[in-house]
């Protein structure tokens, strides 16, 4: 699962987007917001990413990646993507985003 990590321009706000949503939210902000929008960061996550030391302990049912992320950053079990962070909680989220990515395999061509 590929996530972004977008940034509206002179604001602390923030949004987490996967590839199947990404359309859909770019059309929105193209629509809804004044301001201009840019990319920040990309990660592949793990598909198995519930079962990472940091997050194999939380207790809920549905553990999609956005329920297990809003756990973290946003409020309990919603279907927000947006966030207002701060550099602290910014540097928190890119932390986490790095514990579950997906290892990149090196090849070997020898």
């Amino acid at each position: 699962m590929k996530i972004h990590i977008f940034k509206i321009y002179e604001s602390s706000t923030y949004f987490i987007s996967d590839n199947a949503h990404i359309t859909i939210l770019s059309n929105t902000l193209n629509k809804y917001c004044p301001f201009k929008i840019e990319k920040v960061k990309s990660f592949t996550i793990c598909s198995d990413f519930a079962s990472f030391d940091i997050n194999k302990d939380i207790n809920m049912l549905n553990k999609s990646f956005y329920n297990v992320f809003n756990y973290f950053f946003g409020e309990f079990n919603t279907k927000s993507l947006w966030y207002n962070l701060d550099d602290e909680y910014y540097q928190k989220v890119i932390i986490y985003l790095d514990t579950i990515k997906k290892k990149q395999t090196l090849l070997n061509l020898n």
